[in-house]
């Protein structure tokens, strides 16, 4: 397990990536599905159709290529969505 929200700001390279119109705030959120465990709140305040103008990302992370990874996580909203999820570099050329 890889959460990193037991302080703030999150110890774990835990971050919200806005770009305008699209605009959102990132909170630490004490209850969680899972009985107590800690875990981050995305509160998207103006969305603008471009899924990557907000991204809830984790940075620092050593992926070497052609291995396999899990992602894993719990997600809620008010409504039916898609949300894109990707493994990537974080800088240009923004390889997966």
């Amino acid at each position: 397990m890889n959460g990193g929200f037991e302080a703030e700001p999150f110890p774990g390279r835990w971050s919200l990536e806005v770009h305008a119109p699209a605009a959102g705030v990132l909170t630490r959120a004490v209850e969680s599905p899972h009985g107590g465990v800690l875990c981050g709140l995305v509160h998207v305040t103006q969305g603008d159709g471009t899924d990557w103008h907000l991204q809830f990302k984790q940075t620092g992370l050593s992926i070497q290529k052609d291995s396999v990874y899990t992602v894993r996580f719990d997600a809620r909203s008010d409504s039916v969505r898609a949300i894109p999820v990707a493994v990537m570099q974080e800088n240009s050329p923004w390889r997966e």
